[in-house]
C-alpha cells in the first residue's frame, strides 16, 4: 500500500517530495513524508488516499466484470 500511495502522491504537481519507510517488519507502522510549499501534508495525504480508493474501486469492478465475461 505504501508504494501505491507514494506513486499517486508523487504525481501531484504541488508535491515537492514524497517518501515512506517501514521502521520494522514486525510493526504495523509506516512513516510517510510529504513536502509541499502550497498545501498541508495532511490534506495531500487525504487526497492521495481518496484517489487510491477510487483506483482500487475501478480496478476491482473491471476485474469482476472480466471474470464474469470469462465464465459466461
Amino acid at each position: 500500500m505504501g508504494n501505491a500511495l507514494k506513486t499517486i502522491i508523487s504525481r501531484y504537481p504541488d508535491v515537492d517530495f514524497c517518501g515512506y519507510t517501514i521502521p520494522h517488519p514486525t510493526e504495523s507502522k509506516m512513516h510517510f513524508r510529504i513536502q509541499s510549499n502550497q498545501n498541508r501534508a495532511i490534506d495531500i495525504l487525504k487526497r492521495g488516499l481518496d484517489d487510491l480508493e477510487t483506483l482500487y474501486d475501478h480496478t476491482n469492478s473491471t476485474f469482476e466484470s472480466e471474470v464474469k465475461t470469462y465464465i459466461e
